[in-house]
């Protein structure tokens, strides 16, 4: 079947050109953008041409659910942290981050940097892979499958010590809990990419993420012993949410569906 083809075409191509970045280790741009790249070869490769990844833009809702999403749950996830007294504001951050220009060139040269790392695995995990990956298995298998092999990519990372969590936090812990929230972010990010029928609005999602959770909360909050299980990138909060797009997309589909047959 063609279509597995390709998809196969596609890992190797990203493993492959990932493999450099794996064994000479540095975080930098670069290190996002082989699966854009194996996604661009492979669409050229098939099709001879890279139209179909969803390049417009879409409906301006999407767009706005991609961007504000991340606030709205990092809001709600570390200030119920903070109210609950398990965090405690970091002060010295809040202080340098409201002196005079701090905050516009922090979150300036943070995002420009996160949109372009989003950019890079998005077009390959969202704008290539999703799609196909429901054609083959459905909205929810093929959601999961895209949310366990954007995981998956990331574990040499983690294994190398290079993207972890606190440092009494168990790498087993991290690995197991990152995987379950890419999975579910997976299914959400799969849904968004093709009711928006654009990669856009995964783009906006995930360097709003990142920008947000790894460059904003995380520094604001100061984890307390259990805490750092619960918050951060790799805390049982964000494996709940990873569920809670799951469970939500699945309610959406089922509507969807149920609408149609009337």
């Amino acid at each position: 079947m063609k279509i597995k083809k390709e998809i196969l075409v596609f890992l190797l191509l990203t493993a492959a050109l990932s493999a450099p970045f794996y064994i000479d280790f540095k975080f930098s741009v670069y290190l996002f953008w082989p699966p854009a790249i194996a996604a661009l070869l492979t669409s050229r490769f098939f099709y001879k041409n890279v139209r179909d990844f969803g390049w417009r833009p879409g409906k301006a809702k999407y767009l706005l659910i991609g961007l504000s999403l991340p606030v709205v749950y990092g809001s709600i996830i570390y200030g119920a942290l903070i109210l609950g007294g398990a965090s405690v504001i970091n002060k010295g951050f809040l202080r340098w981050l409201v002196k005079s220009n701090a905050i516009w060139t922090f979150f300036a040269s943070n995002a420009l940097y996160y949109f372009s790392c989003s950019l890079g695995e998005e077009i390959g995990w969202r704008g290539f892979l999703a799609p196909r990956l429901v054609r083959l298995t459905g909205l929810i298998g093929g959601g999961i499958a895209n949310g366990l092999i954007w995981a998956i990519w990331h574990y040499p990372m983690m294994f190398i010590g290079k993207f972890v969590g606190e440092p009494n936090v168990p790498l087993l812990y991290c690995v197991l809990s990152f995987t379950l929230t890419l999975a579910g972010m997976g299914v959400f990010l799969t849904w968004l990419r093709l009711k928006s029928n654009s990669v856009w609005p995964c783009v906006l999602f995930h360097a709003s993420h990142n920008l947000f959770i790894k460059s904003f909360f995380m520094p604001l909050t100061k984890p307390s012993g259990i805490t750092a299980y619960i918050s951060g990138q790799f805390g049982v909060a964000f494996v709940a949410l990873g569920l809670i797009f799951l469970l939500t997309v699945k309610m959406l589909n089922l509507a969807e569906r149920q609408q149609c047959q009337k």
